[in-house]
């Protein structure tokens, strides 16, 4: 899926998103930015079952580069991307 991808713009990009699903998670702000991700990710061919090995890994990168991280900041990090995760699939 990442054949092509330019990934020092692809890093950024996951910066903005993930910047963008903690509003969401925490606000409910930028609702709209959300499903235009969702969008784009279905033109991309990503399925809803991509999204959890995503929290994954995400869960993994947090775990192995913070020292503070624990079981209670995972389950807040997956509670607060689920949130985004849900909108973005919905119409899947």
């Amino acid at each position: 899926m990442f054949a092509r991808t330019d990934f020092p713009h692809q890093k950024l990009m996951l910066r903005e998103s993930i910047l963008e699903m903690l509003q969401f998670a925490q606000s409910g702000a930028g609702r709209e930015v959300i499903l235009r991700l969702g969008q784009r990710h279905r033109l991309l061919n990503v399925k809803p079952a991509h999204y959890a090995m995503w929290l994954d890994a995400l869960c993994q990168a947090l775990a192995k580069h913070d020292p503070k991280f624990n079981g209670d900041l995972e389950a807040m990090w997956r509670v607060a991307m689920r949130k985004g995760i849900e909108v973005m699939i919905a119409d899947a």
